[in-house]
């Protein structure tokens, strides 16, 4: 859990201020990727939805899984 520092404490080279000021910063942007890396296997699923095991019916499919997100990796 978040320790509370002592205000007269220094934190490396940064006073305790500015370390809990990093502190929210760096939650923010760990939130934000999180959210990104959920928005990103959203998508992938929607492009290649989970499929059963073993051997598939391979259809008229044009592209495996692999390549089908490789595509996708390569023009993001």
């Amino acid at each position: 859990m978040p320790e509370k520092i002592e205000s007269a404490d220094k934190v490396g080279s940064v006073s305790a201020h500015r370390y809990e000021q990093i502190v929210a910063e760096l939650r923010k942007i760990v939130e934000a990727q999180t959210r990104g890396q959920f928005a990103i296997g959203d998508y992938a699923l929607e492009i290649e939805p989970m499929r059963e095991q073993g051997p598939q019916d391979r259809g008229e499919e044009l592209f495996t899984v692999k390549d089908s997100l490789f595509r996708l990796s390569d023009i993001v």
